[in-house]
């Protein structure tokens, strides 16, 4: 059996990312704690379109959290984080996904609620 070490190293950072550069996020769910986990906090940009057709640049805040955690993310879940709320929506066609081949992190996409 051979050792695959590109999943080691992938072990490793997810590791080294959530014991030093994590924070606490509470999730809910139409009013109720769905789970607390400890997350780090990404941003990412995408092109989209507003309502009138025209293209904008879209800021979202993507939290990482380890992919064993038993949440389902889903559209309007609110994640409380930093003193701000921000809610679950799609980046694309999605509201999650998996952020290494070996799913040891999920990105969830947010956008600040305001």
């Amino acid at each position: 059996m051979s050792v695959d070490f590109f999943k080691n190293g992938v072990s490793y950072l997810r590791r080294q990312l959530l014991e030093n550069a994590s924070d606490e996020i509470t999730v809910e769910r139409n009013g109720d704690i769905v789970g607390t986990f400890r997350a780090v906090v990404a941003k990412s940009e995408f092109e989209d379109a507003d309502r009138e057709g025209r293209r904008v640049n879209v800021y979202v805040v993507d939290f990482l959290i380890p992919g064993e955690t038993e949440y389902s993310p889903q559209k309007g879940d609110v994640v409380r984080y930093n003193n701000q709320r921000y809610v679950v929506r799609p980046l694309g066609k999605e509201v999650w996904r998996w952020d290494d081949p070996y799913k040891e992190m999920m990105r969830v996409h947010a956008m600040l609620f305001e």
